[in-house]
């Protein structure tokens, strides 16, 4: 259990349920206020919204990395939003649309299952892929 919960998991989880925060905040924005009408045009715009957001809190405070020459910060970026756009927009996109289209779930309760999905992928690929350790 200790290593489950340690400061870099906390921390994940904290910026995680930010993040999460920020998606459904723009979810919220785009399907309701702005009146995007297509609820997969809304949910792709909010994901690329906390994608935006997450970079830097999960690159300072929960990874802690230390790389900030352009080449690494340049690199890093790159692996960050390629790897998200793995499972922020293709697997959360593919389950949202099962979820909404096949399943019928209400769009909020789908995004809900989908986010908590994707932020233990997001986890997993940030840690392994985009802000490892030097060996």
């Amino acid at each position: 259990m200790k290593k489950l919960l340690n400061r870099e998991t906390i921390t994940y989880l904290i910026v995680g349920v930010c993040t999460t925060l920020v998606s459904f905040g723009a979810y919220w924005l785009y399907s309701r206020v702005f009146g995007v009408a297509n609820e997969h045009v809304a949910k792709f715009l909010s994901t690329l919204t906390a994608m935006l957001f997450a970079f830097y809190p999960n690159k300072v405070w929960v990874f802690q990395s230390r790389k900030n020459d352009a080449k690494s910060l340049f690199h890093e970026a790159l692996t960050f939003f390629s790897t998200r756009a793995v499972s922020s927009f293709i697997i959360e996109q593919g389950l949202f649309f099962i979820f909404i289209e096949i399943v019928q779930l209400y769009d909020l309760l789908a995004n809900a299952i989908v986010v908590c999905i994707v932020v233990i992928l997001n986890y997993i690929a940030a840690k392994f892929i985009v802000f490892r350790k030097a060996v």
